[in-house]
Formats: structure tokens, sequence, C-alpha cells
């Protein structure tokens, strides 16, 4: 599977791994102009990761109840979620915190002691 230009999962040895194995493994940075997009794109399947975690099968599902029953959506394209749980489109930064608020969970969003926790380890790893 060949990933668009614009794909977050771009940046993945297996593209199909974004957002559903933790320790999946992570191309070598080519050029340091693509390295916020790196970073968004590493932060994306950890915080899908853990909302495989918490609800195992059909994730979105829950998680879209969790965004309207708080009041954070009237309605909500699952389709489309279902898109960025892939890695097909970005998770904007703000729409991460939702989730997080939504779903009461704040290990959705990043943590890092020092910038290099924020940028994905190249080649294979075991966990996060």
């Amino acid at each position: 599977m060949t990933a668009g230009k614009d794909e977050p999962r771009r940046f993945l040895i297996d593209p199909t791994m974004f957002g559903v194995h933790a320790g999946a493994g992570w191309q070598p940075e080519a050029d340091i102009s693509e390295r916020v997009e790196r970073v968004a794109a590493y932060i994306q399947p950890r915080a899908v990761c853990t909302i495989r975690t918490m609800y195992m099968v059909r994730p979105v599902e829950p998680l879209a109840r969790a965004l309207t029953k708080a009041g954070y959506r009237t309605q909500v394209n699952e389709v489309y979620m279902r898109r960025q749980f892939s890695g097909e489109y970005r998770v904007p930064f703000d729409e991460l915190i939702t989730w997080a608020l939504a779903l009461n969970n704040p290990n959705l969003l990043p943590r890092a002691g020092s910038i290099t926790e924020l940028l994905p380890p190249e080649g294979e790893t075991e966990d996060w």
C-alpha cells in the first residue's frame, strides 16, 4: 500500500500499521522541513492506539458517541473519523484535545520530557 503525500501514515515503513500497532516502524527523516508533520504523524497514531486499547472493537463508534454526548459535536462523520484512525487524514491538534476531553482521557495528548521524545524513532520499535 502506498500512502499519498499528504497522509500522515506515509512516514511509516508499513502504512497499514498506522494506529494499529504502537511499535510500528518509522522511515528515516528525509528532510528537516518535514519534521513538524512527522511529529504530528507520530502523536496521532499514539492517540488512536490508546482509543483502540480502551474500546478494542470498532473504536470510532464509542468516540463518536462520547463527542456527541459531551456536547462537542451535534453529529460526527464516522467515515471521516475512520480515515483519521487509519492515517489517511490528519487529526488537527484541537480535535485531538476534543477527543481527550470527550473521553476524559489526558493520555491521548502528548507528554514529553524532551524534544527528542516527540520525534518518532527510526526503524522498527517495540513500544513508545
